[in-house]
């Protein structure tokens, strides 16, 4: 059995408290949620002078999770997601206090646009479809991608009424029901596929998409809804999405360092959590599954949601049971580099994305050197292409030289690509992305409720509220305002 360490260290504590009773937080993944958790804890715990230690565990070697950058030969390579989007005020008020403002970097103007693999051939996506529909008449009217009694079901959508569909409604369900099945095929599942990993017949739009239930909730329809969000004032000169100059692995590299490399321990796997009692009522056991027990006041469980069913297993069954059936996708990465600049030639834009409907294996390829500056050398190119589970069937377990050779494979048969590369990057994300199944947003509020049984447990997490960095910092600034406040009802 694990021994218990209660020691009054000062490692990761904030506040001078006033003489109040210390506490230490605990915080169980040092992934974006886990470290933006900590962040937060220790700001708020700071501004009300409260005495709090927070200590983050995680089970890899490195922090970050699935942000993950490596930088070789003049290469930046991403090895999960490449950008984050700007809309979201608590991410950028974040990066601002990161001082991360100005290592922000938008796409390159000059190659600006995403095609779309259809019918044998690279078609431009309309502009105005990256909110994951056709938001102008016009674009879409003039798309080879779509047939022209596609085009006429499309532009009825906004002459169509109110859903009176009650209940959730998958996301296929939705988008067939207001734009019609090819719109659905050949733009919105495509980009669902690739965004979210996930099969969008099965997917939830309230829990996936929830500004497209929201768009239709507020105006009756998506084009009237996008024709009145163009006409209020924004930020023009703040692209819609960002990168870092260095790579994504700079917010959670900045991240880290706010809240302290000691205050982190790296490959320390949590096998349990338990509450005793006695003398350490009231306290949660933090069980290494090797080394000694911590203490802890609270408990911020920053993991995938399999993750909280196999750690709180001992503590709660049903809370457990209920973790462990959200489900998740398989994806893999496999990164290209290249010795040429006329390789990126091939493929106009920043890349593709390929329908279900065209049989492919892969589902969507990035040209990184035209997507981002400072990605490849100059004179050479960097190419990025995705497989997932849920969208082919594939089984990303293959080998790393299968999985390069079907990323060859397909980019020869699309783009006309056949030079060899200089070398390769594979990344595998096993259970890598949460799927918003309909019914889904029911077990989270299941979960969330169980939780509350345990006064001082918190979890946090992409699983939860929505798939993105964006998502995953302002449910982990939720969750480091609820721990502050349950210190404050625990005085």
């Amino acid at each position: 059995m694990a021994k218990t360490k209660t020691s009054a260290a000062d490692a990761g504590r904030v506040g001078r408290g006033n003489g109040q009773q210390s506490r230490t937080v605990a915080v169980i993944g040092g992934g974006v949620s886990g470290l933006a958790a900590a962040y937060y804890i220790r700001k708020l715990a700071a501004a009300r002078n409260l005495d709090v230690r927070v200590l983050v565990f995680e089970k890899e070697k490195r922090a970050g999770g699935k942000v993950k950058t490596h930088r070789r030969g003049g290469f930046v390579i991403e090895a999960g997601p490449d950008s984050v989007m700007t809309a979201n005020s608590n991410l950028m008020e974040l990066c601002a206090e990161l001082g991360l403002t100005d290592r922000m970097i938008g796409q390159r103007a000059e190659n600006q646009g995403v095609y779309i693999f259809s019918r044998g051939a690279l078609e431009k996506l309309p502009e105005g479809s990256g909110a994951m529909l056709p938001t102008r008449v016009m674009p879409m009217l003039t798309t080879g991608l779509i047939s022209f009694p596609g085009k006429i079901r499309a532009s009825a959508e906004i002459l169509l009424p109110k859903s009176t569909v009650h209940g959730e409604e998958s996301v296929a369900a939705f988008v067939t029901r207001r734009f019609g099945r090819e719109i659905y095929e050949r733009i919105a599942e495509p980009l669902c596929a690739v965004i979210y990993a996930v099969d969008p017949e099965k997917a939830s739009l309230k829990r996936t998409l929830p500004y497209l239930a929201r768009m239709e909730a507020e105006h009756s329809s998506i084009l009237k809804a996008s024709l009145a969000m163009r006409k209020r004032p924004g930020n023009a000169s703040m692209p819609t999405s960002v990168s870092f100059e260095g790579g994504m692995a700079e917010l959670v590299d900045a991240l880290a360092g706010k809240v302290g490399k000691r205050n982190i321990s790296l490959g320390v796997e949590i096998g349990s959590i338990s509450r005793p009692g006695g003398r350490m009522a009231g306290k949660y056991l933090v069980n290494p599954l090797h080394g000694h027990a911590l203490a802890a006041d609270a408990v911020v469980m920053a993991v995938p949601a399999y993750e909280v069913g196999r750690i709180t297993a001992g503590m709660d069954g049903q809370l457990a049971a209920t973790a462990s059936e959200i489900p998740y996708s398989t994806l893999a990465i496999i990164t290209l580099a290249y010795d040429s600049d006329r390789v990126s030639d091939h493929i106009a834009g920043t890349g593709f994305l390929v329908p279900r409907v065209e049989g492919r294996k892969v589902s969507a390829v990035t040209v990184s050197s035209n997507k981002w500056p400072k990605r490849a050398p100059k004179g050479h190119s960097l190419i990025r292409c995705y497989f997932n589970d849920s969208y082919t069937g594939l089984h990303v377990s293959s080998t790393d030289a299968r999985l390069v050779e079907m990323a060859k494979e397909e980019l020869r048969d699309i783009a006309g690509i056949d030079e060899e590369p200089a070398f390769s990057h594979v990344q595998r994300w096993e259970k890598g992305m949460p799927i918003y199944t309909v019914g889904s947003g029911e077990k989270v509020s299941a979960i969330e409720e169980m939780t509350r049984t345990h006064p001082g447990l918190f979890v946090t997490g992409a699983w939860k509220r929505g798939i993105g960095i964006p998502s995953c910092i302002s449910e982990s600034l939720n969750s480091a305002m609820q721990v502050i406040e349950y210190f404050g009802k625990a005085k």
